[in-house]
């Protein structure tokens, strides 16, 4: 199936554009974290369940789990350990950081924070073997195309609700459940090759 044809400019409007803020601007912000937090999750993409230390703190996700919430740390400097595999991690404040758990090692991805507060934004990673497109079936529009194996990438997005999908070449489309995205919600999709999994994103307690 061929990837996405050329996308009328009234499409990526719809999308990306500029929203018109209905609340007052001050409401739309949120008190401000702790200046020496920062945020680290973990995506599990073993199919087992996983356990690291981060410091003196000790991380697990199930089986069953592709996606953590964030776990609120302190920023510096961890020495992490996964099996046997020790990785020195700096984590500045108030960076958001997801660790993908593979078979062998930790790799880790910086997630960028949201700017806008009338956005949302959309996270796409791409653990499959070839690149991948996460688009919007009903308006035609590509979010990510092509995006290269082993990567992510993130985008600010419209409010809006939305039907998401995977596509790759000589595969079959890989359809989302429909998505309602609110302001200054994060929503990540992680694609396999073999599975999708979306999940919005959430915080958890500190460590």
């Amino acid at each position: 199936m061929p990837l996405l044809r050329f996308i009328p400019a009234i499409l990526l409007a719809f999308l990306f554009s500029a929203g018109i803020a209905h609340t007052n601007e001050a409401e739309l912000y949120d008190p401000e974290p702790p200046a020496n937090a920062a945020y680290v999750r973990l995506i599990n993409l073993t199919g087992q369940k996983q356990t690291i230390t981060l410091g003196s703190a000790t991380l697990t996700v199930d089986a069953n789990t592709i996606l953590t919430p964030y776990h609120v740390v302190k920023e510096g400097r961890y020495s992490t350990l996964f099996h046997t595999i020790t990785t020195d991690l700096a984590i500045p404040a108030q960076a958001y950081i997801s660790l993908a758990l593979t078979a062998e090692n930790i790799k880790p991805v910086n997630d960028p924070a949201i700017i806008n507060p009338i956005k949302a934004m959309i996270y796409f990673y791409n653990y499959s073997d070839a690149p991948a497109t996460l688009f919007a079936p009903t308006q035609n529009a590509a979010i990510f195309e092509n995006l290269p194996a082993g990567s992510a990438a993130a985008r600010e997005i419209n409010a809006l609700s939305l039907d998401l999908a995977v596509r790759q070449e000589h595969q079959p489309d890989h359809l989302l459940p429909h998505v309602m995205l609110q302001r200054k919600h994060g929503y990540s999709i992680i694609y396999t090759g073999e599975t999708v999994t979306n999940a919005e994103n959430s915080i958890g307690s500190p460590e």
